[in-house]
This record gives structure tokens, C-alpha cells and sequence, in this order.
């Protein structure tokens, strides 16, 4: 701290502690003090410094807050000295001649006296409670004051994200996005309990969805956790997370039980909050569009509860959400168990593939019959994948990629997708492995003009279907064909080999014992295993003929 004088007086000025810039800024405290003399200055300037050390150390202190509450408390110094002089101006004014006194006089004068100043010891301390209490009135209102401000801030942001959401994406805007609140706290801040959840929320979904893209890609279940904590504000609302009850959770589970499914593709659906999409939604009738199923239901109240945890794990006077039982709704769509196709509807899809000269329309549908493996892992095949291990030639999805040079991460679901996956004696005898081969770079090269190549190939792969006419929408799907090779696996081989031929993590302690990746034997079993029994492949194998 230190005083500099101007022509109007002293300025009292402080650095802010380098620990407490994150929370209250960089620039220096400073507060006019008025015309006083130097020691009158200095004392004022200690008191000051003081009590900023002291008010810096308040939970959800901000730079502006204490720079108002130091110039409050300068004030009132500057108005208790103003008053003790006029005050004591009027008693040298009215004090008797000493001279013309008399002793009975000067005796009740000095009592007089010594009553003065017990009432001003008393006046001094009522003083100090009266401007103890103006502080605090002046600390409540600027706490109103940030509330309001972050209600408004986290609704405007919630806002635009959804305008995003519902609406194509526009030319980036040439207008600044408003600053982010000073105060709004970060990962490394203390949240208590009068936190608005928007702004305690924040932090921690941005740094699950940096860790979960830290490799650059795309992350899901990052975007999922973020849409469920999204809904939770819309449907319930934003509050500081004092205000949380398990019954909230209830309500969220409720109004989410009448939500359409896939309602930002509906333009009837723009622009309204979730309520408001599911009471349009009854109205509508027998055109009304099917709801969200409890099991994503399940997903969205599992996701808002695991980020619940993280959000209070050191908040005092909270409610304990996570503990929270909710009862279903019985709007709610029941789930969808996905099913392997029949040998009928392979039949019919793999004889139109057979037919086909696009190698991704060619290929995929019987590659992931064969292999058990999923669309977004055929999407991302190259040929440099295809590899020979302990004399077998097997796809190898434990490796990184090289792109152009580059190494590249693999996007796959889970651990246990990183694997060896053996090929059929049939993937050699209609031609694919010697065509694979001869590429370059990924396979089914034609998905990737699209900028979510596994998106693209889901949605072509379910246009085909529904052409051929068999999809059942969720039900028989192109995941279905894993379904028919897992329990083909089952059969030709054991449980544990179509475990670790589709990616599949083990169930139990004793599954897990062994080794992690296709062994040479279980190589060879799947080679040579007899093929799906129903299932026509003589349209691929006439081709090579």
C-alpha cells in the first residue's frame, strides 16, 4: 500500500495479492481520501489496508465489491471526523468563562464533562454498529446485484445455444459475444452454496469435454452429458444450488417422458422451450411424433445426477440429488431391444449388394456380418490395417493411423474395442481381401467427404435398408448385423472368442483371466467356422468367378 497526493488530497492505493488476482482482477485498488494531513493520511490509509486483507478473503468477494465497500468505509471516517469537529467546535462555543467560574461551577462542570464523554464513548460505539450495518446492506445489495447479473448472463447463454441447436449454422457473426462475468467461477474456484448451477455447471462439463477431445475428434458423450444438464435448466430452471430437490429431478423426468424424439429436425419444434415442445407434441394428436423412451430417459437423469456429484462434492447445504429415487413417467416410450435380422432380410441385402460396383455399398453390409465389427470401425479402415500375425492375415485395430504421414488416433467406442479381428476363409474367396489391398488410404473412402464420416455411413447404410425394405426403425437397424455375428460366434466357436472377436468387454473375474487379444487357435476357429446357416452368399462368390 502506499499515498499519493493530489490537488484534491490524498489517494489511498493497494496492489491486488497475486493470489487473489484470479478472483478479483489485476488492477490496483484505489480510493480517495480528501484533504488531511499527513498523519491523518496515513492512519486512514492503515485502517484501509486492513480491512481489505480481511474483505479479500470473503467467499464471493469480487474487485468491484471491495473497491465499493473500502469507499463506503473512507466515507464514513470522513463523515465521523466532520461530526466530532462540529461537535466539538459548539463546545468550545458554549464552554463558561474559566475565569468568571466559581468553585461549585467548575465542579459541575467537570462533571458535566466526564458525563460528555461517556455519552460520546457510547455515541462512537453506535457509530461503528450503525456502520457495520451499512456495510452489510451494501454487501447484500451487491450480492443481489451479481445474482441478478449471472441469471441474466446464464439465460442469454442458454438462449443462443439453443437458437443454435434448432437453427442451421449461420456466417460467423462480425459482433463480439458479451464478456464472460468476471466473477463466473473456474475449475480452480470455490463454489458455494448460492452458486447459480449454470455457473457452477460450467467448469466442470468444459473440462470433461476438453479431456474426452483432447485428441481433437468429436466426443458424443460429451455432447450428450451437456444436452441432458441443458434440458435439466430449461425444464426446472437455473437457481443457486441451494434451491435443488430431489423433486426436481422428478419433474425433469416427467416433462422429458413427453418430449418427441429427435425434436430439433422438426421446424414446428423452434424456437420453444421443452414444455412447451411437449405440450405442442400432445396436441398434435395421432400425428404427434413418438416420445423419448425411458431408457433415455434413464441416460439423460444418470447424467445430470453423475454431474450433480461433481458440481457439489465440497458445497455445504446442499441437497443430495444423487441419492434421488424417480418414478418413470408412463408418457414415456418403452425402450427398443434391437434384434439380428433375419436369414430372409440378409438374404435380400446381400443379394442387392452383390450386385453393386461402390465399394462401400459392395462390401460393408458383408464385412460386418463376417467380423461382428461396427459401422463406425469399417468407416475408418485403411489398408495399411490388414496385417499378417503369427502366420494369419487379420485386421488390427490395436495401431494408431497414418494419415498422409500423420499419425492419427483411432476412433473407437470403448477399451475394449482395441483388437485383433480375424477375417473368414469367405472375405478371401469373393475377392475383398485382395482388393482391400490394393487401396489407398481409407478403404470406403466416399464416407469421408462428409464431415462426420460415420454419421454419413449410418445414414446411408439406413436409407438402403428402409428401400429394400428391412428396417424396423431401432429395432432391426445396421447394428443389427453385430447381433447376427455375435450369436453366429457363439456357435461356431465359444462365448469368450466372440467376446474378444466383437470388441466386447467380459462379464465376470474368471472371463477376464487370459489374454487380452485373439490367440492363433481362435484365429484359425473363426477362419475356418461354418458359415451363418440360412444365408446366401453365392451372389459374391459368382462375381469372382
Amino acid at each position: 500500500m502506499y499515498l499519493w497526493r493530489r490537488k484534491s488530497g490524498y489517494v489511498f492505493q493497494m496492489r491486488i495479492p497475486a493470489q487473489q488476482v484470479k478472483k478479483l482482477g489485476k488492477s490496483p485498488l484505489r480510493i480517495p481520501l480528501g484533504p488531511l494531513s499527513a498523519r491523518e493520511a496515513q492512519r486512514r490509509a492503515t485502517i484501509l489496508a486492513g480491512s481489505a486483507r480481511l474483505m479479500m478473503e470473503e467467499v464471493g468477494m469480487t474487485g468491484e465489491a471491495l473497491s465499493k465497500s473500502l469507499t463506503a468505509l473512507a466515507e464514513e471516517m470522513r463523515m465521523l471526523e466532520k461530526k466530532e469537529f462540529s461537535l466539538g467546535l459548539r463546545m468550545v462555543n458554549a464552554a463558561p468563562k474559566w475565569d468568571d467560574m466559581t468553585p461549585e461551577e467548575m465542579a459541575q462542570l467537570e462533571g458535566r464533562r466526564k458525563t460528555a464523554r461517556e455519552l460520546s464513548l457510547q455515541a462512537e460505539r453506535n457509530a461503528t454498529k450503525a456502520f457495520r450495518e451499512r456495510l452489510e446492506a451494501l454487501g447484500n445489495e451487491l450480492q443481489k446485484d451479481k445474482l441478478v447479473w449471472e441469471a441474466e448472463r446464464s439465460t442469454y447463454e442458454r438462449i443462443v445455444k439453443l437458437a443454435s441447436t434448432l437453427t442451421p449454422p449461420a456466417a460467423a457473426s462480425t459482433v463480439p459475444p458479451p464478456n464472460a462475468p468476471e466473477d463466473a467461477p473456474t475449475s480452480g474456484e470455490y463454489i458455494n452454496k448460492e452458486t447459480l448451477l449454470s455457473v457452477a455447471v460450467k467448469p466442470i462439463l468444459e473440462a470433461r469435454r476438453e479431456a474426452l477431445e483432447a485428441d481433437g475428434n468429436r466426443n458424443r458423450y460429451a455432447e450428450r452429458v451437456i444436452s441432458s444438464v441443458e434440458a435439466f435448466l430449461d425444464i426446472v430452471g437455473d437457481y443457486p444450488l441451494r434451491h435443488y430437490r430431489p423433486i426436481h429431478l422428478q419433474e425433469y423426468a416427467t416433462v422429458m417422458g413427453r418430449v418427441p424424439t429427435n425434436r430439433r429436425k422438426y421446424k414446428q419444434f423452434e424456437g420453444l422451450s421443452l414444455r412447451e415442445v411437449a405440450d405442442r407434441n400432445d396436441r398434435m394428436g395421432a400425428r404427434a411424433i413418438q416420445r423419448l423412451s425411458t431408457s433415455s430417459i434413464n441416460g439423460c437423469l444418470s447424467e445430470v445426477k453423475s454431474t450433480w456429484k461433481k458440481v457439489t462434492a465440497s458445497v455445504e447445504g446442499v441437497a443430495d440429488l444423487g441419492a434421488a429415487t424417480v418414478t418413470m413417467p408412463k408418457s414415456a416410450a418403452l425402450p427398443i431391444d434391437r434384434e439380428g435380422l433375419s436369414s430372409s432380410a440378409i438374404n435380400k441385402w446381400l443379394k442387392d449388394a452383390a450386385s453393386q460396383s461402390e465399394p462401400h455399398r459392395r462390401w460393408v453390409p458383408l464385412l460386418a456380418l463376417l467380423t461382428g465389427m461396427r459401422l463406425s470401425e469399417i468407416v475408418y479402415l485403411r489398408a495399411s490395417d490388414l496385417v499378417l500375425h503369427e502366420g494369419h492375415l487379420i485386421i488390427d485395430l490395436r495401431r494408431d493411423m497414418d494419415v498422409d504421414g500423420v499419425t492419427v488416433k483411432r476412433p473407437l467406442k470403448t477399451k475394449s474395442s482395441k483388437r485383433i479381428v480375424a477375417l473368414h476363409r469367405l472375405l478371401h474367396d469373393c475377392g475383398f481381401i485382395s482388393w482391400a489391398q490394393e487401396q489407398q488410404g481409407y478403404l470406403f473412402s466416399d464416407f469421408h467427404k462428409a464431415k462426420d464420416p460415420a454419421d454419413a455411413a449410418q445414414k446411408r447404410m439406413a436409407n438402403w435398408m428402409s428401400k429394400l425394405g428391412i428396417r424396423n426403425r431401432q429395432r432391426e437397424v445396421f447394428h443389427s448385423l453385430r447381433h447376427n455375428a455375435k450369436a453366429w460366434l457363439r456357435t461356431e466357436t465359444d462365448a469368450r472368442t466372440a467376446d474378444l472377436q466383437c470388441g466386447h468387454a467380459p462379464d465376470s473375474v474368471g472371463a477376464r483371466y487370459g489374454f487380452k487379444y485373439l490367440q492363433p487357435e481362435e484365429i484359425a476357429k473363426i477362419e475356418r467356422a461354418q458359415l451363418p446357416s440360412g444365408v446366401e452368399f453365392g451372389g459374391f462368390l459368382k462375381s469372382c468367378v
